[in-house]
């Protein structure tokens, strides 16, 4: 940040009545800008867990900051008068919520990247540069199967998985028109970025929706061993809430309670009379 701080204050230099610098740093960061740029009357933030309980000041500059979470709003109003510092006659942090209606202008920008980004080439569109999850020299030998092949022995699990939203969670991509931004695609789709997994050019044709093997990996290896494949010992993996905040965090989903969100879709080892169980209907 440093460098380019300083090519533009050599610009602005006797340009500015009022310097704002805005940087999405820590708070510690926040304080060493101001000591190392005086001309930077004010410096909003940031990259913080915690809206400002109060405005800082440090060397000659006012800092401020909210989340970088989308949760808070920083009202800061400052009085300027020739010849001295800007004085702050009001701060406050506004919590923000669901009825506040987005601006027109940032609508716009991100109909236009997401409709940029569907028509194109990314890296990680090349199945032969996605090395996710994978240790250095160790050959990933599970791939991702869909959902479909768990569904016919797995009835309970199933019909409990159907009646969720997970099952439904690629529908709002497509909503949104946000079924080709891979900031999204990740948490609605089934090992997206995983060279076996999901990939945008499947168009949502398979492996959407956060499946089975979302939270479980790949099942090829399972599947085989239970058609009669001997030469495979399988176990999945233990799972626990860790998993579950991989997508249930921060500004892309509600505030996390395992002991809310579990009940809902709880399940586990089938019973040996749910095998030849009816799976409901989506």
């Amino acid at each position: 940040m440093e460098p380019a701080i300083e090519r533009c204050l050599a610009k602005l230099r006797g340009q500015a009545d009022l310097t704002i610098l805005l940087a999405f740093t820590d708070e510690d960061t926040l304080a060493r800008l101001a000591r190392e740029f005086f001309e930077c009357q004010v410096i909003l933030g940031g990259r913080v867990s915690q809206p400002a309980q109060e405005l800082g000041k440090e060397n000659r500059s006012l800092i401020y900051f909210v989340t970088n979470e989308s949760r808070a709003l920083g009202m800061l109003l400052l009085q300027l008068e020739a010849g001295a510092p800007p004085r702050a006659i009001t701060n406050e942090i506004r919590l923000l919520h669901d009825k506040i209606p987005q601006d027109a202008s940032f609508q716009k920008l991100m109909r236009d990247y997401r409709e940029e980004v569907r028509h194109t080439r990314l890296t990680l569109d090349d199945s032969n540069d996605l090395t996710a999850d994978m240790v250095p020299g160790v050959h990933t030998v599970a791939t991702y199967v869909g959902t479909e092949k768990c569904l016919s022995c797995h009835a309970t699990a199933a019909n409990i998985w159907l009646a969720s939203a997970h099952a439904h969670s690629f529908a709002t991509l497509i909503d949104r028109k946000a079924d080709a931004d891979p900031r999204c695609i990740g948490c609605h789709t089934t090992g997206f970025g995983s060279p076996s997994g999901y990939r945008r050019e499947f168009g949502g044709a398979k492996l959407v929706n956060v499946g089975c093997e979302s939270c479980h990996g790949p099942g090829s290896l399972h599947v085989r061993e239970r058609n009669g494949d001997t030469s495979v010992n399988f176990v999945f993996r233990p799972l626990d809430a860790g998993d579950c905040r991989k997508c249930h965090q921060g500004e892309f989903s509600r505030p996390f309670n395992w002991k809310q969100f579990w009940p809902v879709i709880q399940h586990g080892n089938e019973p040996s009379s749910a095998r030849a169980g009816r799976i409901l209907s989506p």
